[in-house]
């Protein structure tokens, strides 16, 4: 949970910062590793949750039935969490906003 916070906050930090100055995100910029190295974080934090995620559930289950049973429910929560976020992404309304009042 450290991890993903602080990949959080850095986020929010470095979305702050892409919003105020515009980068090129090019090789040769020199805010372009900030934000890679973010996403390599968010991608490792992806995964480790989503492993841990499958073994606790793995471990609550009793026999195959109730595996099946679970993973449909983990599954069903994860596209209706990909659904929410497919609407806020489709938004024109900044979204970070409210940290740019202060700057």
């Amino acid at each position: 949970m450290t991890l993903i916070g602080g990949c959080w906050i850095w986020g929010a930090i470095v979305q702050n910062e892409y919003t105020l100055h515009k980068p090129a995100l090019d090789w040769d910029d020199s805010e372009f590793g900030r934000g890679w190295a973010l996403y390599i974080f968010w991608q490792i934090n992806f995964s480790l949750t989503y492993n841990f995620g499958f073994w606790l559930l793995s471990f609550l289950a009793r026999d195959p039935k109730e595996i099946v049973r679970y993973m449909s429910v983990a599954r069903a929560a994860e596209s209706a969490g990909q659904c929410i976020s497919s609407g806020i992404s489709s938004t024109t309304a900044p979204r970070i906003s409210w940290f740019a009042k202060w700057e």
